[in-house]
């Protein structure tokens, strides 16, 4: 057993079972006290910062600035042919409402492509090649996501730089972890 005055240390792939574990550890042994409970993703991002300074990995917020950036420059959204995002922004009465609406759009999307990153790999691969995974009944979506992806990524998963800025990599960002697709794993 562990010394009950050093803390145990525990890594957990999200928020729901953290609780999880703090709720199980209370209901068998009456307290939950002196975990240290931190995410895999920081966890992971901290070993890489300490390994190269020059890595960062994104998180969900870093995701959701960097789409609200990317959707915010017109000149992205016609390059890429991102028409669905497009009219969504566009069904807005004021600047400042379409403004919000893409900040908005850009949590969800972060939300999304952090699952994605997560759960659907061999899907995010896929799109690397320019190829659909899902069916007929949700290509339009996938179209749209697909491209986004692609824009936003390299096949290393490295953010792609935007035309106009120095492509010169003095800072290399990756978002999710593990570049290659795990050999048979389905797009779950």
């Amino acid at each position: 057993m562990a010394h009950p005055l050093r803390p145990a240390h525990i890594i957990v792939p999200n928020p729901t079972v953290e609780q999880f574990i703090r709720f199980d550890i209370a209901e068998k042994t009456g307290v939950a006290a002196n975990l240290h409970i931190r995410l895999l993703t920081s966890y992971l991002a901290e070993l890489v910062r300490e390994a190269d300074p020059n890595i960062q990995i994104l998180d969900r917020m870093d995701l959701q600035l960097l789409i609200f950036t990317r959707l915010q420059d017109e000149a992205f959204i016609a390059e890429n042919q991102l028409h669905a995002i497009k009219r969504y922004l566009n069904h807005s009465a004021t600047r400042a409402s379409a403004r919000m609406r893409g900040f908005q759009l850009a949590g969800e999307l972060a939300r999304l492509l952090e699952e994605y990153s997560f759960s659907r790999r061999p899907m995010l691969a896929s799109w690397q090649r320019n190829q659909r995974t899902l069916g007929q009944d949700a290509r339009a979506v996938e179209e749209w996501q697909m491209k986004l992806w692609r824009a936003l990524f390299d096949s290393q998963r490295r953010m792609k730089h935007v035309h106009g800025q120095n492509t010169a990599v003095s800072q290399l960002s990756l978002f999710g972890s593990d570049p290659e697709p795990h050999s048979g794993a389905g797009t779950g």
